[in-house]
């Protein structure tokens, strides 16, 4: 992951699975008082995770919204997957919590955030304010 800037702390971290962990992916997002940075692990059952990291600079965020690629697809889709995790894993992590993403707007374009669903409105509001305090620096 991107290392710390100058002057730069974490202020929370975010998990969040999408899929069994045996072979889904993993998000991590770290906000600090300047940036959001965010790893994406994908697992391979029989190779070394592979990331991809992402920094965005909230001085530059214009907009946060809900994402509409958050809504759970169709019944015949989601019935079977939620059996399998409850088979595999029972009630816990990342099956009974689904993921949810909100995005981030701004002249560098569109990147979508995913948090666990139990979190998504702390985020949201965490990401606010401080967006909210580096913009009165200004």
């Amino acid at each position: 992951m991107f290392t710390l800037l100058n002057n730069e702390n974490i202020v929370k971290t975010y998990e969040c699975e999408k899929g069994p962990s045996c072979c889904g992916e993993k998000i991590i997002t770290a906000l600090t008082n300047n940036r959001a940075l965010v790893r994406h692990q994908y697992a391979n059952c029989c190779c070394k995770p592979t990331n991809a990291d992402t920094a965005i600079f909230l001085r530059d965020v214009e907009v946060v919204e809900d994402s509409q690629r958050s809504r759970p697809p169709g019944l015949i889709i989601c019935l079977p997957i939620h059996l399998l995790c409850i088979l595999l894993h029972g009630c816990g992590g990342a099956c009974c919590d689904r993921p949810r993403s909100i995005n981030v707007r701004s002249g560098f374009g569109t990147e979508t955030l995913t948090f666990k669903n139990s979190e998504v409105a702390d985020a949201a509001n965490d990401i606010s304010s401080l967006i909210q305090s580096l913009k009165d620096r200004k």
